[in-house]
């Protein structure tokens, strides 16, 4: 390997720590965030194995996953709400500390491209039209790496389910987000009103995994059920469990 990624890990240990909280509220989001990093680092290796990766691949995959969410604790600092819209793109801002911080040191010019274009990209409704077919390749496989974790966070953790910027409680399902279910389209933050509009949107994810492996995880970890257990019983809530099965079960026969 030209590269150790115990290195890095170092980096970013130090980088973290030197971001001191300001708050009792931005110390425990801190530690959110940064056991967030930790688990995304191996929902990516355990995809990339699945793949068949190279060691070298692995590397940059991992790499990827441990700077993916850097700009976060910077993120809370500033504005006190991980809300993209409400404050700062935190792809943006994650390659920025990278660079105000030489975190990627060490690397070429074709290497540090691929981590940065791969972080920008992670958190976007839609990928960039202009990568190469080897950054669109590593873009989608954090994008599903991170992806894997929330889901996990926000069906398993109560406390971290509600955004804070979900102002509107209204137990009235956005009939526009289940019509993007039922036509297997990614929801759109830019949308949101309230808490439950949240679900919906997590759901969607599911139309936007790349692998069929991400999605056969989707589907084993009980995703759809515990989240549609947050969801007031009716017509349009079976409308959305029939959709995601359905794509679902062609997604994996596809690719299995």
């Amino acid at each position: 390997m030209r590269y150790l990624y115990d290195e890095f890990k170092n980096r970013f240990q130090q980088y973290y720590e030197s971001v001191k909280p300001i708050t009792e509220k931005h110390n425990e989001v801190n530690k959110l965030k940064y056991h967030h990093t930790f688990r995304v680092v191996n929902e990516i290796k355990l995809l990339g194995e699945h793949l068949k990766l190279s060691e070298e691949s692995i590397f940059f995959v991992k790499l990827i996953a441990l700077f993916h969410d850097v700009g976060r604790f910077e993120q809370f600092a500033r504005y006190q709400t991980f809300s993209d819209k409400d404050s700062i793109d935190h792809a943006e801002l994650s390659v920025q500390i990278i660079r105000e911080n030489n975190l990627l040191s060490g690397l070429d010019e074709k290497d540090t491209s691929l981590v940065e274009t791969a972080i920008l990209n992670h958190n976007k409704f839609a990928i960039a039209k202009n990568l190469t077919d080897e950054q669109l390749f590593f873009t989608k496989l954090i994008r599903d790496a991170d992806k894997l974790d929330i889901l996990y966070v926000v069906t398993n953790k109560k406390k971290y389910y509600i955004p804070d910027d979900a102002k509107d409680d209204s137990q009235e399902l956005n009939q526009a987000f289940v019509e993007n279910i039922k036509n297997y389209e990614l929801a759109s933050y830019d949308d949101i009103n309230g808490v439950l509009d949240y679900v919906l949107l997590r759901l969607s994810w599911v139309f936007d995994l790349s692998f069929g492996y991400t999605v056969q995880q989707f589907r084993e970890r009980n995703y759809l059920k515990k989240m549609l257990e947050q969801l007031p019983e009716s017509e349009q809530k079976n409308e959305i469990r029939a959709a995601i099965e359905s794509f679902i079960n062609k997604k994996v026969i596809v690719e299995s």
